[in-house]
């Protein structure tokens, strides 16, 4: 249970970060993010449930930060929201490789940024996503295409 303040504190600022660069990436707005990230954080606060060990609190925390982002996402106000543009914190080929990211197509985009950003596994984000092993390692190969093919066209430009 994380309903101890000792344990929460401990977790808010472990997966603080991470979880807002996760986020990031999958909402539009830094609001977007902050509310899914209150949201997950309280549900962790408010859980009565018995976490094996730290890494199964953490999974259960993204799953349900993540599926905070998708309801956002698929809702008609998540929709019309363009992607927010300040994040100065990154160099320029950082950024370039963002912004490329964040034109993938959702799934796609969150496999990526769950399996290089965040150093899940093909299996945790099978996981986290409830999605067969075989459909993620998929993505994550399109996605891969796709970025490759996107940042050659523009190093030829």
């Amino acid at each position: 249970m994380y309903n101890s303040r000792e344990k929460y504190e401990e977790m808010v600022n472990q997966y603080y970060q991470p979880l807002y660069r996760l986020l990031f990436g999958y909402c539009s707005n830094g609001q977007d993010v902050e509310d899914c990230m209150q949201t997950a954080f309280l549900r962790l606060w408010q859980c009565k449930k018995v976490f094996i060990s730290e890494i199964h609190a953490k999974n259960w925390l993204y799953k349900v930060a993540v599926n905070c982002a998708i309801d956002i996402r698929r809702s008609r106000w998540g929709q019309m929201q363009p992607v927010e543009e300040n994040l100065s914190l990154y160099t320029d080929e950082a950024m370039d490789l963002f912004e490329e990211i964040s034109e993938l197509p959702d799934d796609y985009r969150m496999v990526i940024l769950l399996y290089y950003y965040e150093d899940y596994s093909i299996k945790e984000i099978s996981r986290l996503l409830d999605t067969k092993e075989s459909t993620i390692a998929t993505r994550l190969q399109r996605a891969r295409e796709k970025l490759k093919s996107k940042l050659e066209e523009e190093y030829e430009e």
